[in-house]
């Protein structure tokens, strides 16, 4: 059970980060100050009483997410890389040596990128059904500097709703509760966010139509502090997830960190990506240890 269920809880972080990520550069506050070029920033994240570490890096108008985990027991990393000028997400398994490519999807369901990278199925997708998102935000006025930025605190509640006939059956809330700034560092991927989480849950040959309504400030920002609940069909609560920046710093970094890592080779579906390693990979994984060890 802890085994089908921890690549899950990784998904849902991963979403969650990149929802913090992708709304944060939009339109910036006069007192506060941009910031261009590469930078990086470390996260504490505390979720179902066990806390971690991610590290997010940023260059132009590419993004790479680090997580790691160690939930019931179970440790394990998970890398995800944004890539909005190819408008597609990356996710890699470096324990495996293996990565899955997602094209972003907008708000109508059409897939913002198309190719032959980017192709999940052999045969044509078949149609679902309708995916309703309602998005509420709400700015309580409440102001505080961190970090040499003026933060705001926001408030947002999303409903996701399937019709009967949608492939992706959901019928959940989200509240989100934080306080938030503008970076301007050109990182800038429009509504994909809410739609990717449910284009890595659907079976890859069915589509659902996805549509969004939304009140209130149409962004909350980069989260410096923020608690995430989420609670399911019956209206209980699922989760809580916190997460709260303790390192906010610029550095350059190398371009290779934010594409395919070289030598891994890209896996068929969730369960190629995610299966243990052979005892061959385990072995030259053990040789690659040693030898940088004795160098």
């Amino acid at each position: 059970m802890r085994a089908r269920f921890f690549p899950f809880i990784i998904v849902v972080i991963s979403i969650l980060t990149i929802t913090a990520i992708s709304s944060a550069q939009r339109t910036r506050d006069t007192a506060d100050k941009p910031i261009t070029g590469d930078f990086k920033i470390t996260i504490k994240n505390t979720m179902a009483g066990q806390t971690s570490q991610s590290t997010t890096m940023i260059k132009g108008l590419r993004q790479r997410d680090e997580t790691n985990m160690n939930f019931g027991g179970m440790s394990q990393s998970q890398v995800n890389i944004t890539q909005c000028d190819l408008k597609r997400t990356i996710q890699v398994n470096d324990s495996a040596r293996k990565y899955m490519i997602t094209p972003m999807v907008n708000d109508d369901g059409e897939t913002a990128a198309a190719g032959p990278a980017h192709a999940t199925s052999t045969g044509p997708a078949q149609r679902g059904g309708v995916v309703n998102m309602i998005v509420n935000t709400v700015d309580t006025g409440e102001r505080r500097e961190m970090f040499g930025f003026t933060a705001r605190h926001m408030k947002r509640t999303t409903m996701m709703e399937s019709s009967p006939d949608a492939c992706s059956q959901q019928k959940m809330k989200i509240e989100t509760d934080g306080w938030y700034i503008n970076l301007e560092y050109g990182l800038a991927c429009d509504n994909v966010t809410a739609n990717q989480m449910a284009a890595r849950t659907a079976s890859p040959s069915c589509r659902d139509r996805y549509q969004t309504r939304r009140t209130g400030p149409s962004n909350l920002g980069f989260a410096l502090v923020e608690t995430v609940t989420m609670y399911g069909a019956d209206g209980s609560q699922t989760f809580t997830m916190s997460k709260e920046v303790v390192e906010l710093s610029r550095q350059s970094m190398d371009a290779a960190l934010f594409d395919v890592p070289a030598g891994y080779t890209q896996a068929a579906s969730r369960e190629e990506m995610y299966s243990a390693p052979s005892m061959d990979q385990l072995m030259a994984q053990a040789r690659q240890q040693a030898n940088s060890t004795s160098t």
